[in-house]
């Protein structure tokens, strides 16, 4: 936890909530920030956002995060491989203007 401020402020409210369950509290952020160190930081932030209580909802929070950076975004229009080699026919305009006005496309 990076942020001394907000860490505090956790521990306190925590000490607050949970006089006399501290110790389980505490074990639950440990194991928090060794199985997801990269997403505790965040995941403190959200919680004072959301103005959570305990450390079970800090754990949710961190498995939310790592879930949601784990999804991969989807591509884009993705490549048929049947007609990957094709080439669209360049026309002139002319042609589709005449088509329009009832002529023959030539």
């Amino acid at each position: 936890m990076a942020d001394t401020e907000l860490s505090n402020w956790f521990i306190e409210r925590l000490t607050e909530r949970y006089p006399r369950h501290l110790i389980d509290q505490l074990e639950v952020v440990l194991s928090v920030i060794g199985n997801y160190p990269d997403y505790v930081d965040d995941a403190l932030i959200t919680f004072n956002r959301l103005e959570m209580t305990s450390a079970n909802e800090l754990r949710d929070i961190a498995i939310s995060l790592e879930i949601e950076s784990q999804k991969k975004p989807k591509k884009v229009g993705t490549i048929n491989e049947k007609y990957k080699d094709f080439v669209a026919p360049e026309r002139t305009t002319d042609i589709y203007l005449s088509v329009l006005q009832g002529g023959v496309n030539r």
